[in-house]
Order: C-alpha cells, then structure tokens, then sequence
C-alpha cells in the first residue's frame, strides 16, 4: 500500500515538472473557498474565473496559500496530460482524490484565457 501511495505521488510530482505554468504576472492568482457541497473543480467557473494550472515552479501560489492562511487548494493540470491536483502549502502536490486527499479551496486565476482586444474608436 505504502508503494502505490509513493507511486501516485511520484507520478504527480513527475507531472508538475512536465507541465507549462499559468502563474504570469498578467494571471492574478486567487484563493477561493468552497460553498456548501460544492466540488472543489468547480469553485473557480462558479466564480466565473479559470482554474489554476500547476507548473514547475510553484513558489508563487505556495506563497499565495501561505499568505491566506489556506493548507491546501485545488489546482488543474496543464498539457496533454490533464489531472486533477492539491497543491499544499509546504509545496507538495498530489493527485486529488476525494477520500483520502480533498480540500475545500481551489486556486483560481482572474485573466480570461481569450481576452477582448480594447480598441481607441
């Protein structure tokens, strides 16, 4: 048991460092709390905003967690493998599995993936 468990987190931490991030400086990042009953992969589009992908470095959104005293947050995955993670807040990153390794907060990023062009008219 202890062998598969230390495989999935293997696998997970291997998935992080294959991933492209969203933590960019135009990509305001922000913890959200779940509402009653509600699945942590749909805080953020009930908020109207994207899900927060995981990459390599995760500094900034341990450092978000930190900050919002929040132990752990629901994030996605980005790339062709797609996954659903928790990123703590000592860094760790592991498979999201409600039973055993659930949270009641998601990471979220307030930039729209398609964002309207402004124009002068």
């Amino acid at each position: 048991m202890k062998l598969r468990a230390f495989g999935a987190v293997a696998a997970a931490l291997g998935l992080v460092v294959a991933l492209s991030g969203t933590a960019h400086a135009d990509h305001e990042m922000v913890v959200l709390a779940a509402k009653a009953g509600e699945a942590p992969s749909a805080i953020c589009e009930t908020a109207g905003l994207k899900q927060a992908l995981v990459a390599q470095d995760t500094a900034e959104p341990v450092a978000l967690l930190q900050k919002e005293k929040v132990a752990s947050a629901f994030v996605g995955s980005a790339g062709e493998v797609k996954a659903d993670l928790v990123l703590r807040d000592n860094g760790m990153v592991t498979p999201y599995v409600q039973q055993i390794n659930d949270t009641d907060h998601a990471l979220c990023t307030k930039a729209d993936a398609v964002t309207p062009a402004k124009t002068d008219n």
